[in-house]
């Protein structure tokens, strides 16, 4: 049961993580300006930690994921700390931040 639990929790979570990417990125289809146009994209795919290397990074206050992101920062990049996920999320879509890195 936990196990399903479990699931449930992460298939949400990406849901959120993916919706978030789409609005960001200002689309809601498949195809992107860069397809279109042939320039980069306004998205880079993110692998790891270290793929932020001099990019902003919102984590919530107080949370395993702020204290993993201040212990592992890449070169150059700055933690953005906020008070919950909802303001780390609007941060994100204006344009404040590059990323979050939050718990799940």
């Amino acid at each position: 049961m936990r196990s399903m639990t479990m699931r449930k929790q992460f298939a949400v979570g990406l849901a959120a993580v993916l919706t978030l990417t789409a609005a960001a990125c200002g689309s809601d289809d498949e195809s992107s300006d860069a397809e279109d146009t042939g320039g980069d994209s306004a998205t880079t795919e993110i692998k790891a930690l270290a793929d932020l290397a001099g990019k902003k990074i919102g984590v919530q206050s107080n949370t395993t994921g702020a204290t993993y992101a201040e212990e592992n920062k890449p070169e150059g990049a700055e933690i953005v700390s906020f008070p919950d996920t909802s303001a780390a999320s609007a941060a994100l879509l204006s344009g404040q931040i590059d990323a979050i890195l939050q718990d799940l």
